[in-house]
């Protein structure tokens, strides 16, 4: 018998949503056009076909399975032990959690729509760097150039159309990649849980969020800065923090002003819900905007190298086997065309986002 394709994709796991839920496996939603409602565990957070990999109307549900099986299934007993305040032993259990927190922050609508926004910006970019190189390698004279800024500019501003797009499967393999750049931050990183005796802890479609004491970013920058510190509630009462620095300890308490501070990025960098639990009130000072903050326009930098040419690009080698196996299911790293692609990594000239 043929199994049935699962069409209800969660983009955050009800295995997570558990920690939030009532007995009956109901959380209360707010969203950013205002209106609030009640959801199940089984309805929050679905997008229909979200990781399908299929081709035209072929529907293909393996990634998520993949999602179940690989990340989900091995932190279970782990995400039960969080919630009571435990955290997992060095060895497999963390190792488990490093990946589960790994993928739940790139695994949202959240870094889909900022991946397709930097493709729809670094796209153009990188297809004005690789015609300026081909014309520099014509007539090496030109490095000399007052004008190559401004060239770049006007090269990138009629850019093909194409040079903007992702398809699904390049931002996915994209999400796979970046998925294992964290993980192998994580698992360098110290993991401290912060509790506290009454709820004060939110969620939302983007649960897990990293900032420093410096930033304002509504997304989080993939590698992490050295200085900064990831944050999952657990719990309405248990937070989660991932950091690079020093720490006294493995538990801590939870202060009402570090709870705002996650609760008010979890409202900033959401797509479009914020959860809490039935058993707790909307914080007072929680705001939600119409619309998400849309990335910084890049900052392009454009000089004369004096270097050797760049070697020949190719993808980063994902090293952990269970990302591994989502890359092959999204049929592995293509072949780099000597063409702009906008899943192709930025190179010669400097893009700061």
């Amino acid at each position: 018998m043929q199994q049935q394709v699962s069409r209800d994709h969660h983009t955050v796991p009800k295995l997570y949503l558990r920690g939030f839920a009532d007995k009956r496996g109901e959380l209360r939603s707010r969203h950013r056009d205002g209106h609030e409602d009640v959801l199940t565990i089984k309805q929050a957070t679905v997008e229909v076909d979200f990781y399908d990999v299929g081709e035209a109307n072929l529907l293909d549900d393996t990634l998520e399975r993949w999602f179940g099986r690989e990340i989900e299934s091995a932190v279970g007993d782990v995400m039960h032990n969080l919630r009571k305040g435990a955290l997992p032993a060095p060895g497999p259990e963390t190792e488990a959690l490093a990946a589960f927190v790994a993928i739940q922050m790139v695994r949202t609508i959240t870094f889909r729509r900022q991946l397709q926004q930097m493709s729809s910006r670094i796209g153009p970019l990188i297809f004005a760097n690789m015609v300026l190189d081909r014309a520099l390698q014509r007539d090496p004279s030109l490095r000399a150039s007052r004008d190559l800024a401004r060239w770049h500019a006007s090269i990138a501003e009629v850019a093909p159309s194409e040079t903007k797009q992702s398809d699904t499967k390049s931002i996915m393999r994209n999400m796979v990649r970046a998925a294992d750049t964290l993980k192998s931050q994580l698992q360098a990183m110290s993991f401290l849980l912060s509790t506290s005796a009454d709820p004060k802890l939110v969620t939302g479609d983007s649960p897990v969020v990293a900032f420093d004491d410096q930033s304002d970013l509504p997304f989080t920058p993939i590698p992490l800065p050295d200085t900064y510190e990831i944050y999952l509630p657990v719990t309405p009462k248990v937070l989660l923090t991932v950091t690079p620095l020093p720490i006294l300890g493995s538990s801590n308490g939870l202060s009402r002003e570090h709870a705002d501070l996650v609760n008010k990025a979890i409202g900033r960098t959401c797509s479009d819900v914020v959860l809490r639990s039935p058993g707790m009130d909307w914080p007072a000072d929680l705001i939600l905007l119409p619309e998400p903050t849309p990335l910084r326009s890049p900052l392009v930098t454009v000089t004369r190298g004096g270097g050797a040419p760049a070697s020949q690009r190719s993808w980063p080698t994902v090293i952990h086997s269970e990302f591994e196996k989502a890359l092959k299911i999204l049929g592995g790293d293509p072949v780099l065309a000597d063409h702009a692609s906008p899943e192709a990594e930025p190179g010669g000239q400097t893009v700061r986002q």
